[in-house]
């Protein structure tokens, strides 16, 4: 049976505490990891030719539209996000969706 006063559970307690709040941000949190996304060849066989890129950053919002034809038919669309910087805010990396044709009604 384990048995600890409570003075030296305190201390244990503490030092977890500040050893904790000592180690980097990034040691506490897990990886962030962009969902594994379609391939440009799903993307193309379902009639789509361009893609809606828009900033990583939610406060930023700055987005564009490309051509995708430039990217081989197995890479995938998260394959390219890392690789864009936004021009209006500088911060690296982006979300790549198809850019689906806007529905019409009554058609």
């Amino acid at each position: 049976m384990l048995t600890t006063t409570c003075s030296s559970y305190a201390v244990f307690r503490a030092q977890r505490i500040d050893n904790l709040l000592s180690a980097p941000r990034r040691a506490l949190m897990p990886a962030m990891k962009r969902p594994q996304k379609i391939t440009f060849g799903e993307m193309r066989e379902s009639g789509v030719r361009r893609v809606l890129i828009f900033c990583s950053d939610y406060k930023c919002s700055h987005s564009m539209v490309m051509d995708a034809d430039m990217w081989a038919d197995t890479l995938r669309l998260s394959d390219i996000e890392d690789g864009f910087v936004c021009k209006a805010c500088g911060k690296r990396g982006a979300d790549v969706r198809p850019n689906f044709p806007s529905a019409r009604m009554g058609h």
